[in-house]
């Protein structure tokens, strides 16, 4: 059963325009869900395992290639319970704020979309935001 606090912070993902990806062979019942929010120069990533764990990252941009889902460095991370990382995530400032993460270090393991979850993908691009699509790395159908 999901919490009302982590009800709120998805319906604010939502609200908020990020996009969502659900991975596994069902969407309304997937076996982790990813969301992401583009900037002009870096890209917020929430990867929720379960209500018990999730995991968020800020990937810098530095070419088209950059994957958000399988980051070489990332310039902030966050991992605790699902509520604590979403809430992190959705109150980091934005690139450009003066209190913004800006040190580039490399990305832990557990910043990636694991092998496992990319063989079965649903898209939900954010309402009203121009449809673009990261891939986890190869999608066999």
């Amino acid at each position: 059963m999901v919490t009302s606090d982590v009800d709120y912070w998805l319906e604010q993902l939502r609200h908020r325009r990020w996009s969502l990806y659900f991975f596994g062979p069902e969407r309304h019942h997937p076996q982790a869900m990813a969301a992401t929010f583009g900037w002009d120069w870096a890209v917020d990533v929430i990867l929720i395992h379960a209500e018990d764990y999730a995991v968020a990252w800020r990937v810098p941009l530095f070419t088209v290639d950059t994957n958000p889902f399988a980051p070489e460095q990332v310039t902030w991370w966050y991992a605790a319970t699902t509520n604590r990382t979403l809430r992190a995530a959705l109150t980091l400032d934005p690139p450009g704020q003066e209190r913004h993460p800006i040190r580039l270090e490399p990305a832990p393991t557990h910043c990636r979309v694991p092998d496992r979850y990319r063989h079965d993908l649903t898209f939900r691009p954010g309402p009203g935001e121009p449809v673009v699509l990261y891939t986890p790395g190869p999608l066999s159908g």
